[in-house]
């Protein structure tokens, strides 16, 4: 049938129809009248949101001319200013406190180490030392034995005692 317009299935879909294709780029774009209408009508709303945000900013300005208004702003953001200052500074004294008491369970598990290896505690539970008479330890037998001088000092707990030995 020579004459009739074959439709495929996207034209049973689409939202609109045109015959030709000079037709669908008319249907497509918008014409410049609507283009301008938007145009026109959006720098409207942008002189008219521009507007009403100066008039309400020269209001805020002009009650800050106000002395009792500037005053009480004023001394409200002193007031916050204080108190974030209250914070901080119990922030800090909190965490000084807590660094401090670090500080100080290292020194006393430090101190309790020096005092467990403290020679003197060797000697309070009953051991003694061996020196020669110029105060350096003997540690072994067999330095005692090597030594030309058979002299030393032993070490009590509670004093010193010169001793000969073979």
């Amino acid at each position: 049938m020579g004459h009739e317009v074959d439709f495929t299935i996207a034209d049973y879909v689409a939202d609109l129809r045109a015959p030709t294709p000079t037709a669908a780029a008319e249907l497509a774009t918008p014409h410049r009248d609507e283009l301008l209408s938007i145009l026109s009508g959006a720098e409207h709303a942008i002189t008219r949101l521009t507007k009403n945000e100066l008039a309400m900013r020269r209001r805020e300005v002009g009650s800050l001319g106000n002395v009792s208004m500037l005053r009480s702003v004023l001394i409200d953001s002193i007031d916050s200013y204080r108190m974030n200052s209250v914070r901080s500074a119990e922030r800090v004294g909190r965490s000084v406190r807590h660094g401090v008491e670090r500080l100080q369970l290292t020194i006393d598990r430090d101190v309790a180490k020096l005092k467990a290896m403290n020679p003197d505690r060797v000697l309070d539970r009953g051991f003694t030392a061996l020196e020669t008479p110029d105060g350096k330890i003997i540690p072994r037998l067999a330095d005692v034995l090597e030594r030309e001088e058979k002299a030393g000092i032993l070490v009590f707990a509670d004093g010193r005692i010169s001793v000969r030995f073979d």
